[in-house]
Order: C-alpha cells, then sequence, then structure tokens
C-alpha cells in the first residue's frame, strides 16, 4: 500500500499523527531556551575626572572637551559618549568587538598623560573603568 492510498483509507490516523508531530514541537518550542537577540555590550571603557567645585559648563568646556579630543585618535575606536556635570566628567569610549581592552587602556593612558598638561591644575587624578565582555 501506498503513500496516498494510506492517507485517503485512514484518514483519522494520518491526522492523529500530524497533531502528535505538532504538539512536540510546540512542546520542543516552549522548552528550548534559545535568545535570538541577546543582550551584549560593546567592550567599552570610561574615563572618570573629578573637578570639586566646578560648574557643569566649566567641567563641559575645561575637561571633557579636552579629553574627547585627545581620546578621538586611539585605535579600534567605535563609538564615544561623555557626561558633564557638577565637579565630574564621565567619558565612556566604546571599541570595536575583538578589540584587546589592555591595549586600549594603555593607549587611553598615554592620551590621557598628553591631556593632563592642557587640564586645569586642580584637577584631581582619572579613573579608568574598564568593562570586560565575557563569552
Amino acid at each position: 500500500m501506498n503513500l496516498p492510498q494510506f492517507a485517503t483509507r485512514r484518514a483519522v490516523t494520518v491526522l492523529m499523527m500530524f497533531l502528535a508531530l505538532l504538539l512536540m514541537g510546540v512542546v520542543s518550542m516552549t522548552m528550548l531556551s534559545v535568545d535570538l537577540m541577546p543582550e551584549i555590550e560593546p567592550p567599552s571603557i570610561s574615563v572618570l575626572t573629578a573637578w570639586p567645585g566646578a560648574s557643569t559648563d566649566d567641567v563641559e568646556t575645561k575637561v571633557t572637551k579636552i579629553i574627547e579630543n585627545n581620546l578621538s585618535i586611539v585605535n579600534n575606536l567605535d563609538e564615544m559618549r561623555s557626561i558633564s556635570k557638577e565637579g565630574l566628567s564621565i567619558v565612556t569610549c566604546k571599541f570595536n568587538w575583538g578589540t584587546n581592552l589592555d591595549e586600549a587602556a594603555n593607549d587611553i593612558r598615554d592620551r590621557l598623560d598628553f591631556a593632563d598638561r592642557l587640564l586645569p591644575d586642580d584637577i584631581e587624578d582619572f579613573f579608568l573603568c574598564i568593562f570586560h565582555i565575557t563569552y
């Protein structure tokens, strides 16, 4: 007996096998723990600079802009964002995937040493916050 004859003579059996297969597929899909769009963050390094008692405008013009200009030439830099608050400047550098953050941090330290001469004298030291992404 070939398949079309079996399907026409035993329609209920074929329908039950199809529904059983469909049910197994639905159950398998609900139990599958695969995230199609995982929450990932690119490797990034943030530079925090404290300037106690300075206004937001002073921090932006005399600290943040200078640091941004000096860090804009770091290798493999994908995006740079900055936040200027009263007495605090935060510059975040996001790098391309596969960038070695140890080398990038060394490049940033070199650029910050150069920028240190252009900044006001009463600024405290720089703080680097390195965000490693583990796979």
